[in-house]
């Protein structure tokens, strides 16, 4: 056992680098906080002449990109507001929601308790009324008037707020839904008057934290993106940041509450899953931020498109290849089709890197298009030269290639690319999304298996040194949280390297290796867990450090995910497809043929079927992981063949 026991070690080692701090300043102890919710308020919104009172209060104060995200798909007026004084994503009841949206003067108690009721068996487990009720414990008083705003300051028996009381209160929500459900034709008017209506609220005042928030969607159109603005001390300019997103000027609407209670040194509680706000370094201007939702609601319209699309063509491709390994006519049209659907995912990632939202759609299809024919092309090309498995290389280096280059620079690539995590969506603002993950394990796992086969002549302990010693570096890239920040991702990576060791070392793989690979796997992780733990930083540490209730609700969270995603992710349609290419490949002579001498890429292959298989069950997107690795790694082994039988 003294060879796992080098792989924990050496994997633990790597896994502690040092995390570069997002530079922010300390939040400053405030007075009084002011919280003015403005549902489906858009940066694209203020203009100096049209919002003068705005405009000047967001140059004057600390600005960023709220996600509004609450527990479904739209966070409409009464779940954004319930979400907001939850510090935690909530749903809302149809008669709380249609208080909201009227802008009702009043809510009753029993509404409040049946919102409560609602969401106490939610996938997020938020506790409506969470703000009021921290303060309330602390002996601190909330004003809020009509049902928006008591929705996000009223504690659990505390409602009405309708009269202000002598001293200021400590919180003070105003909500305003006059923009909510107007028509685009009145949305200007409306945007006037609403400026007008907050100049008094927006006046610089000592000692007293304003937060102005988008707080939610519109009534009528999209998600996307909405205005976030804090002035007061601890805001003074610059952009906003939050834990929660690890990246400015990104925050969260369930971030509030938290930096309420934070300004007025009150303990967040656990039933909260959002963190402070901070002011971070540097500037955004307000056509940056206006540009940055664009790409983002962009990125919503398409990326789901984009799935679909590539599952479609990849099982097409994948069912005409399996027949073409009969029919020797096809082979060579269908071989070029392989490396040009393996070479998709890189290309929409690499188009990240352009300005595509601001384009025509035609010209994106276009672009993303010519780089996967280019990439593909050259693999064909390659693939003549050295057969069978040249074209599979050029594939799998230039995507893991770019992948890594952009893990470990901040991925830029991933924020909302059209593969990328959506920060509508807000599950990740930062690191390795789930998609890119798969992809780049995929690649990984092939690349150290070709190059442990380039060098196979030197002996089966060399080529495994050298396998293991590539799939280590990935384990770092996509873990460290440094960097891909992925803790599921560890824990399915590194079993399959495990294998793919023992595999071009030439063993069996029987019990105690899989035993071996799931404890290397675990120790990996804990590893990584630990460092996080102690050094902060990464998403990991945050999702470990939740106490009590908390960690259940979270994992029961992502079961739920995860289970859910077996029945609605088009990748489950690849992941069909994939296993009955497998099934056929298994008994065709091809695949012994191209992989008999090469034990090392035959590992690589079997390290990418674990990778796949784990991460579909420990991810919380399941399927997509798995239906990822598939879209890569599938169409690549039937290239290889269709070459071998050439």
């Amino acid at each position: 056992m003294s060879r796992w026991a080098v792989v924990v070690g050496v994997g633990t080692a790597l896994s502690a680098l040092a995390v570069p701090a997002l530079a922010t300043s300390e939040l400053a102890r405030a007075d009084r906080v002011v919280i003015v919710a403005v549902p489906g308020l858009n940066w694209a919104d203020l203009s100096s002449d049209r919002t003068p009172n705005l405009w000047r209060f967001a140059t004057t104060g600390s600005r960023g990109l709220l996600s509004v995200k609450a527990a479904g798909d739209l966070a409409r007026c009464g779940a954004a507001m319930a979400t907001l004084g939850a510090g935690n994503r909530a749903i809302a009841t149809p008669a709380v929601e249609a208080a909201c949206a009227a802008a009702s003067p009043t809510l009753s108690q029993d509404d409040f308790a049946a919102l409560r009721r609602a969401n106490r068996h939610k996938r997020f487990g938020a506790r409506p009324g969470a703000l009021g009720d921290a303060l309330i414990s602390h002996g601190l008083d909330a004003f809020a008037g009509g049902a928006p705003a008591l929705l996000a300051a009223a504690g659990s028996r505390d409602l009405p707020l309708q009269r202000r009381p002598d001293a200021p209160a400590a919180v003070t929500v105003v909500a305003d839904v006059t923009i909510y459900g107007v028509q685009r034709a009145s949305r200007a008017d409306a945007l006037v008057a609403l400026d007008s209506r907050l100049r008094d609220l927006l006046a610089p005042s000592s000692g007293v934290l304003t937060l102005v928030v988008g707080a939610g969607d519109e009534a009528h159109g999209p998600p996307g993106l909405r205005v976030a603005i804090a002035a007061g001390p601890g805001f003074g300019g610059g952009r906003l940041t939050s834990d929660s997103t690890g990246r400015a000027p990104y925050v969260e609407l369930i971030d509030v509450a938290p930096t309420v209670l934070a300004a007025l040194n009150i303990p967040i509680p656990d039933a909260m899953a959002g963190t402070p706000w901070r002011r971070a370094s540097g500037t955004t201007s307000v056509s940056d931020l206006v540009d940055a939702a664009d790409h983002a609601h962009d990125r919503g319209q398409l990326g789901g498109w984009l799935v679909d699309l590539l599952v479609a063509l990849a099982g097409v491709v994948t069912l005409i290849a399996l027949l073409a390994l009969r029919r020797p006519r096809l082979r060579r049209v269908v071989e070029a089709a392989c490396y040009f659907v393996a070479s998709v995912p890189v290309s929409a990632y690499a188009v990240n890197l352009l300005p595509w939202w601001r384009w025509p759609q035609g010209v994106l299809a276009a672009v993303v298009i010519v780089v996967a024919a280019a990439l593909g092309g050259s693999a064909f090309a390659i693939a003549r030269r050295r057969p069978p498995w040249g074209g599979l290389a050029v594939v799998v280096a230039t995507t893991s290639t770019v992948l890594a280059l952009d893990f470990v620079s901040g991925s830029h690539l991933q924020l909302d690319g059209l593969l990328g995590d959506s920060t509508i969506v807000a599950g990740r603002f930062h690191g390795a999304g789930n998609t890119a993950f798969a992809v780049f394990a995929t690649s990984v796992l092939l690349v150290a298996g070709l190059v442990a086969t380039a060098v196979r002549n030197r002996g089966p302990m060399i080529a495994a040194a050298v396998a293991g010693l590539l799939g280590l570096i990935a384990v770092v890239i996509d873990g460290a949280p440094a960097f891909g920040d992925d803790f599921g991702g560890v824990l399915a990576l590194v079993p399959a390297l495990v294998v793919l060791v023992v595999l071009t070392r030439e063993l069996r793989v029987d019990r105690r290796v899989w035993l071996a690979a799931a404890a290397t796997g675990v120790a990996a992780a804990a590893a990584l867990l630990l460092y996080d733990l102690v050094a902060g930083g990464g998403h990991i540490g945050r999702f470990a450090s939740d106490s009590g209730g908390g960690i259940r609700t979270t994992l029961d969270r992502r079961l739920a995910a995860m289970l859910e995603s077996w029945h609605t992710s088009a990748y489950v349609v690849m992941v069909a497809v994939a296993l009955l290419a497998l099934a056929v490949l298994v008994r065709h002579p091809s695949l012994r043929a191209a992989t008999a001498e090469r034990p090392a890429l035959r590992g690589g292959f079997i390290a990418v079927a674990v990778c796949a298989v784990i991460g579909g069950v420990l991810n919380d997107s399941g399927a997509v992981v798995t239906g990822a690795a598939a879209v890569v790694g599938v169409p690549l082994l039937l290239a290889g063949c269709l070459r071998a039988t050439r």
